[in-house]
């Protein structure tokens, strides 16, 4: 199996206002099910996942990448984050938006590796 190497490129595809809005209103949906056992994983419910969405700063943007020439893009942030009274986590959180900017698609939210 070829796995072909991601395009990158060095600045975000989504609004972060976009971004926070979505989160705090918990419009966030797990791409796979990956996501769902990384979450769960961290010790962190949907409820965690959101605030830390909606607390995301431009300094935690990583890169924006896509696997296809026709793909979507994926922004990508590293962030130290926990929930209030536990030691923060050094996240990498991976995301897009669907086409109406309506949902947030998490599709990585685990311990940077």
């Amino acid at each position: 199996m070829v796995t072909r190497e991601a395009e990158r490129r060095p600045y975000a595809t989504w609004a972060l206002s976009r971004i926070h809005e979505r989160a705090m209103r918990g419009s966030v949906r797990y791409g796979g099910t990956r996501v769902q056992l990384d979450v769960d994983n961290l010790g962190l419910n949907v409820d965690d996942v959101c605030e830390c969405l909606a607390t995301l700063e431009e300094s935690c943007f990583q890169h924006s990448e896509r696997y296809a020439a026709d793909g979507p893009w994926n922004d990508v942030y590293r962030r130290l984050w926990a929930p209030a009274g536990r030691a923060p986590d050094d996240l990498y959180i991976k995301l897009r938006l669907d086409r109406g900017c309506l949902t947030i698609t998490l599709c990585s939210f685990h311990q940077s590796r």
